[in-house]
């Protein structure tokens, strides 16, 4: 055989390759995902835990502003939230837990909200246990915690998907802002 004889035969065969692994994707993202359970590297099972939400919400952990899930007192998580960020760590009187304790452990979730007008904004919640949370109104626009910044920059329209890390000082995060152009 020829040398580009080979080529051609291997050239189809990729080719061939690269199509059944596409129709494969395709077939597979138009299945049902229904995932029953999960496991982690050291072989533990990880187990459902139901949330405190009401049932209306099917047993999630955290809902809207008004869903009765985490406190009420913000108006810019009205109509979507998600991105968040969370960090297990020590309540202390330098980083409060919930209702300001100071002591035991605290799970901290940042997060995005919509309002009703499709402003995008940061907020917090506080847990102790990382199933009941409580919102913290934050002194930023509508309750939240960090908001749009002034008219001019990147983050002028939108702030949101926070990524949050705890240095020995205190708390760094890093946003996605936008300015409303694109």
């Amino acid at each position: 055989m020829k040398p580009s004889h080979i080529s051609a035969i291997w050239l189809r065969l990729a080719s061939a390759l690269t199509i059944t692994l596409l129709l494969l994707l395709i077939i597979g993202s138009l299945l049902p995902v229904t995932p029953v359970s999960a496991t982690i590297p050291n072989r533990q099972t990880w187990v459902h835990q139901p949330g405190t939400c009401p049932p209306a919400l099917e047993g999630a952990v955290f809902g809207l502003a008004g869903d009765a899930c985490g406190g009420t007192g913000t108006t810019f998580d009205t109509t979507q939230i998600y991105g968040h960020t969370l960090i297990r760590d020590a309540a202390s009187p330098a980083a409060p837990c919930e209702a300001g304790r100071t002591t035991g452990l605290c799970y901290r979730m940042w997060y995005s909200g919509f309002d009703n007008v499709g402003v995008r904004r940061i907020g917090l919640a506080l847990s102790p246990d990382g199933i009941t949370w409580t919102r913290v109104v934050g002194p930023g626009p509508n309750g939240s915690v960090l908001g749009p910044g002034p008219t001019g920059t990147f983050d002028s329209a939108n702030v949101s998907f926070p990524s949050v890390i705890r240095t020995p000082t205190g708390y760094l995060m890093w946003y996605t802002g936008g300015d409303g152009t694109t």
